[in-house]
């Protein structure tokens, strides 16, 4: 009786999973399907997919000094931390997709075929009904892992699938929208988005299109266009901490909106709602900071008290300074803003967003030197696409030079104070100055003692070592372009040795007194005993003593005594202020302050070698501000004092000032004639606009420029010797003009020539033999590459002299001297055409046995190959050459070429190559 039981039991069984199968298409079927689908294996896909967003939100680090992005998966360094759980979640998907998709249509109900409800029933791929919980899932969990490509192509496989449920669809194309934002696709998430519509979707489902729509205005910097489509989001998000990662975020916009009281119940939401303690902490400081009263420094100051806060000193002080700045107490401010700067333990967000702020103040006060260090620490902290970027580093590379020249001037102004000192008033100066330097030495010294103990005790204090040089974690990327992990080495040695200019000896901080120890020589000591010198009586009390910078002796001999270094002090010193003053003129744009500066230049040094260019900068200067009165002072003194020169000449043209005016209106049309002229071949019209602009335009600014297109014409017309005369003329008259450059580049390729081939030696004939065997042997296994989405590099290729043509041997001119002809001819035409992107031309003795060749590289993809050789082709004078040299181009992959080069033939590559294209 119970083997009865038994074996009915296994055939009921077995009856319920034959009856289950997806092979046909019951509604008992679909619906056993369709449970199975949301109840067990998506029930389980969905527990992995919540795990891995909390995994998510757990790894994410916000810069709460900006805008935050909706969600904390747009944090792409912390998809990581779901990677696991999120890979589960598809597992489940596909395994949904694939046990519990029933496409099989079932038998039609003839009594219904005209519905056109049925039909659109009937006619759907899918008759799965929770299937498609599955596919957007699987769209989810891509999303997540960072694949957005893939969440891309899940979701419109979903869109056009469901099409006949909208509100799927909808849902499908919400998420492609983000996945689009992700990748910084605007246009294609802006396109898709407009195609969406929100009444299509049911109403519980209504809030992600707010959501997207927020998070595509976020994108777009649009902020307050954004805030409807948040507060929607998040009055409607299921998830607590997005919930409240929304609410923080609209308070940043109501801030950057003035609206003041709505960011603070904002922020004070967000406090009781307890997401993180960093969002918490941040939205304190906000608050505080919008309220700006007593009670907020009150409580501020309370905060810097607390042990929990020792690593967010920074943000503590600099919310304080925010304070006392909103109230216009500037100098409270900056006070704050240097305990934040001295007091912060790890540099971050905060220190930058005080580092800007503080920088920003001195800077607009012209408080250059407090100015310039702030700049310089912020750039090392700040990446390439950070918004202020450019403008920060333009400053701080500004202020830098600034300083250095200022440093010089200062330098000089201080030795040549110490000279006019007797002996005993010079030494108690420099005892002050070696006692200052030593405590601060000191000081140095317990500070990084403290900051190693620090470190020892608190393991979350980064520092980079060679463990992780390659991205740490195993990732294998390069410690150069890893934006964090470089970062962090820049911390690490500014903890190490605090901010330093780049120049010349950086080590060391203190560089006071070092001008003129190198260049005192012995004799001079000599003399200075023999003469009884009153600051050192004799060479050998100088010996040891003048080698430590401990000693008032080391000092001493850097000071300039003699009549030679007392010139070369104040060439030092004029040099310094001239450039100081271009510097406040040209990179700063601070004119009071360039005035200012070549005012002293001129008032202590009017004989320098810079007092012409002075007065002719002010003389423009004044032009350009329409100051006819300033101008023409500077005029005066010009023509008066250097008449001789090309300036003053040019200057003592009756009514030269409304010819420069002139000048100024008409140089860029001549200009561009000219240039035209050029491209036409038209070289008489070349000519004569170049004498024109140099009878005219002799201190114009294209002036370079129009002597550069006279030069290619010479090159055209006349011998190499007349262009390369005429390119030095342009390189000496004009040594830091952009075009300079190029013509550097001419003359060291006009000087280029094919390497000396030497003899050689028995033993290196044999080694030579034994490389060509063993190349041999690797020949035979290493076959050309197909690969076009690589650079390239484009083969002028000629047959050497044996093997020439008759045309080449009419020509009579060896393999060193056609590629020489080519290679200069190739150039002119590259500068000419090109005067931004840059070609590399190298002359090839050696292809094959049979074949040179001129190599261009610079050549980044196929596509830019072949449009290089469309121009070098249809150039009638290179076209001419190729002609006469019987030169073809070759177009071929480095990689390519690295193959060929280790004993293939020229013809082997070309049959291979032309398989590939035909």
């Amino acid at each position: 009786m119970n083997n009865l039981k038994h074996i009915i039991f296994c055939a009921l069984l077995l009856v319920v999973f034959v009856g289950c199968s997806v092979k046909k298409n019951t509604a008992g079927r679909r619906a056993y399907h369709a449970m199975t689908t949301r109840f067990n294996v998506m029930y389980n896909g969905q527990l992995a997919y919540d795990e891995g967003l909390n995994a998510i939100d757990k790894a994410n680090k916000d810069d709460y000094t900006r805008v935050l992005p909706m969600y904390s998966s747009s944090n792409h360094d912390a998809l990581s931390a779901g990677q696991s759980n999120m890979e589960r979640a598809l597992e489940k998907c596909r395994k949904s997709i694939k046990l519990h998709s029933i496409q099989k249509k079932p038998k039609m109900d003839t009594k219904r075929s005209k519905d056109p409800k049925y039909r659109a029933w009937y006619d759907q791929e899918e008759f799965n009904p929770a299937l498609y919980l599955a596919w957007l899932m699987q769209g989810k969990a891509e999303f997540h892992t960072g694949d957005y490509l893939g969440c891309v192509t899940t979701m419109n496989y979903v869109a056009k699938h469901y099409q006949n449920d909208r509100d799927v669809v909808a849902q499908a194309q919400l998420w492609a929208v983000r996945a689009y934002l992700e990748m910084d696709w605007l246009y294609e998430a802006e396109d898709l988005m407009n195609k969406i519509s929100q009444d299509e979707m049911k109403p519980r489902n209504a809030w992600l299109y707010s959501a997207a729509q927020a998070c595509l205005l976020l994108k777009k910097h649009e902020y307050n266009a954004a805030i409807p489509y948040l507060q929607q989001a998040a009055k409607n998000e299921k998830r607590r901490i997005d919930r409240t990662r929304m609410t923080f975020i609209l308070g940043q916009l109501y801030q950057l909106r003035g609206d003041k009281q709505e960011a603070i119940n904002c922020y004070t939401e967000v406090i009781k709602a307890f997401n993180t303690v960093d969002m918490e902490f941040n939205a304190r400081m906000r608050r505080a900071t919008l309220q700006g009263d007593n009670k907020a420094l009150k409580d501020l100051t309370k905060m810097t008290k607390e042990a929990k806060n020792k690593d967010n000193l920074e943000q503590i002080f600099g919310a304080i300074g925010d304070i006392y700045l909103a109230k216009g107490d500037t100098t409270k401010a900056l006070e704050n803003y240097r305990i934040a700067i001295d007091t912060c333990r790890i540099a971050g967000p905060g220190k930058l967003k005080v580092l800007l702020t503080a920088a920003d103040l001195y800077y607009d006060a012209q408080d250059y030197h407090h100015a310039e260090p702030c700049y310089s620490e912020a750039a090392t902290l700040m990446e390439h696409g950070d918004e202020d970027y450019a403008r920060v580093t333009r400053r701080s590379q500004a202020l830098s030079n600034l300083i250095v020249e200022y440093d010089k001037a200062y330098l000089q102004d201080s030795l040549q104070t110490l000279a006019a000192m007797d002996d005993d008033e010079c030494r108690a100066v420099l005892q002050k100055m070696i006692d200052d330097m030593q405590q601060a030495a000191y000081e140095a010294q317990q500070r990084a003692e403290q900051e190693i103990r620090q470190q020892q005790n608190d393991p979350g204090l980064l520092s980079v070592n060679s463990a992780n040089m390659l991205g740490g974690g195993g990732s294998g990327e390069w410690y150069f372009y890893n934006a964090n992990l470089l970062r962090q080495g820049k911390q690490e040695f500014i903890r190490q040795w605090g901010v330093r200019r780049l120049e010349d000896d950086w080590r060391h901080s203190q560089k006071t007194l070092v001008a003129f120890g190198d260049e005192m020589a012995q004799s001079d000591l000599e003399d200075m005993a023999a003469e009884g010198d009153s600051i050192s009586q004799t060479v050998d009390s100088l010996g040891a003593a003048a080698s430590d910078p401990t000693k008032v002796e080391f000092y001493l001999k850097q000071i300039p005594k003699t009549e030679q270094q007392l010139q070369a002090s104040n060439k030092q010193w004029a040099d310094a202020l001239y450039n100081m003053g271009y510097i406040y003129l040209d990179q700063i744009e601070d004119k009071p302050k360039a005035e200012e500066t070549f005012d002293e230049l001129l008032r202590r040094f009017p004989d320098s070698d810079h007092t012409l260019d002075t007065y002719y900068t002010r003389y423009i200067t004044a032009l350009r501000d329409s100051d006819t009165t300033t101008a023409e002072l500077w005029r005066s003194r010009i023509v008066a004092e250097f008449p001789q020169t090309k300036q003053g000449q040019m200057l003592a043209i009756p009514n030269y000032t409304e010819r420069l005016a002139t000048m100024l209106n008409e140089q860029d049309s001549v200009y561009e004639r000219t240039y035209n002229a050029y491209k036409r071949g038209d070289y008489a019209a070349v000519r004569n606009n170049v004498q024109y602009a140099r009878d005219n335009y002799a201190m114009s600014d294209l002036m370079p420029r129009f002597l550069f297109l006279g030069s290619l014409v010479t090159a055209k017309t006349s011998t190499s010797e007349a262009f390369g005369d005429d390119l030095r003329e342009l390189v000496t008259q004009y040594p830091n003009a952009e075009v300079s450059a190029m013509a550097k580049d001419m003359l060291a390729l006009m000087g280029q020539g094919l390497e000396n081939t030497h003899g050689e030696g028995h033993g290196a004939l044999v080694e030579r033999h034994e490389e060509e065997s063993q190349q041999a042997q690797q020949t035979e296994e290493q076959t050309f590459s197909d690969e076009i989405d690589t650079r390239f590099v484009l083969l002028i290729v000629m047959d050497k002299s044996g093997e020439s043509a008759t045309k080449d041997q009419e020509a009579g001119m060896s393999d060193s001297e056609k590629l020489n002809k080519l290679l200069y001819n190739v150039a002119v035409y590259n500068f000419s055409q090109f005067l931004i992107k840059d070609f590399d031309l190298e002359a090839q003795s050696t292809v094959d046995n049979t074949h040179c060749a001129l190599a261009v590289s610079g050549l980044d993809s196929y596509r830019e190959l072949v449009w290089y050789v469309e121009q070098i082709t249809s150039d009638a004078d290179l076209k001419k050459l190729f002609d006469e040299l019987n030169a073809r181009p070759v177009s071929i992959s480095e990689t390519n070429l690295n193959i060929l080069k280790q004993g293939h033939t020229l013809q082997e590559y070309e049959d291979f190559w032309n398989t590939i294209l035909y």
